[in-house]
């Protein structure tokens, strides 16, 4: 559980999404790490995935990295009935992978 609080804390605590990225090719490539959102129980309907951030990485042959996502409040938030940026309590699922068709899925609950 993640409380809003969390999201904002001054001693640097936040929420991070990570994934490792192998180049397995025998050449140089570069992939587009993607971080998908989705808020579960809004009170309005939500993008099943939706693209919050995304960092382009080159890779030589056999070398992998770390990329990681830090999840903030913006990117909890949407446009509520009054017009007005709203964060809701609930369960978010996050992705993150080379394309919202990832299998790379985690979820927390905002409290």
């Amino acid at each position: 559980t993640v409380r809003m609080d969390d999201l904002s804390d001054p001693s640097g605590a936040c929420l991070k999404a990570s994934v490792t990225v192998t180049n397995t090719g025998t050449c140089t490539g570069t992939e587009v790490v993607q971080l998908y959102i989705h808020d579960c129980v809004s009170s309005l309907v939500r993008p099943v995935r939706e693209l919050k951030d995304f960092c382009r990485v080159t890779l030589a042959p056999g070398e992998e990295k770390q990329v990681s996502f830090e999840i903030t409040r913006e990117m909890l938030s949407f446009t509520g009935h009054d017009g007005n940026p709203v964060i809701e309590p609930g369960t978010f699922e996050i992705w993150v992978g080379n394309s919202s068709e990832t299998a790379n899925r985690a979820e927390f609950i905002l409290a």
